[in-house]
């Protein structure tokens, strides 16, 4: 029917990315190959020049803007899993036996990095066409995003040693003293 049709339309590209993750949260991966596994299907995408595939890419922008039952079902079954494992090896790598708002805050904040390379590839050619063009440009872009993505960490943990457990600065040691005098 109309809706299966659809569905399938959605999910089809949602499921061939998500098999590209496989295995990015094994403890024994080191992170920079976990976040790899992460970035790169969507970079490798947004380099990907088959006219069918911008056309999938611009419905499920659509689909972001204004979700259907359909796409809530999909982001539900597929896209929440990874999220949440993703969620889960940023919080391990940060010290958390689980993930918190600031934890799911970095999951998104890094993968919008990678994703903002498909939603915005003909922007990025009318602003840099070099940065896509290069032979080697997925190795390049995955490169600088898996830095940036650790350096996003980075801060996220030293952040959490510069907050006491409400999230609150933590005071100097001597300014806490004459509080206490």
């Amino acid at each position: 029917d109309k809706e299966g049709l659809y569905r399938a339309v959605l999910t089809a590209p949602i499921e061939a990315i998500a098999d590209q993750f496989d295995g990015f949260d094994d403890p024994a991966l080191p992170l920079h190959d976990a976040i790899r596994r992460v970035l790169h299907p969507f970079v490798a995408m947004a380099l990907d020049a088959d006219a069918d595939a911008l056309h999938v890419q611009r419905l499920h922008l659509r689909e972001a803007l204004e979700p259907s039952v359909v796409f809530r079902d999909v982001v539900d079954r597929i896209i929440v899993p990874l999220h949440n494992a993703l969620a889960a090896l940023l919080a391990r790598h940060c010290g958390l036996a689980k993930p918190d708002e600031g934890i799911h805050q970095l999951a998104f904040a890094i993968t919008a990095m990678a994703n903002d390379y498909c939603v915005s590839r003909e922007f990025i050619r009318l602003l840099a066409p070099q940065v896509l063009k290069r032979d080697d440009a997925a190795q390049r872009i995955v490169d600088r995003l898996v830095g940036y993505s650790t350096a996003l960490l980075a801060q996220e943990i030293a952040s959490r040693a510069c907050t006491g457990p409400q999230g609150r600065a933590r005071q100097p040691a001597r300014n806490a003293r004459k509080r206490t005098s």
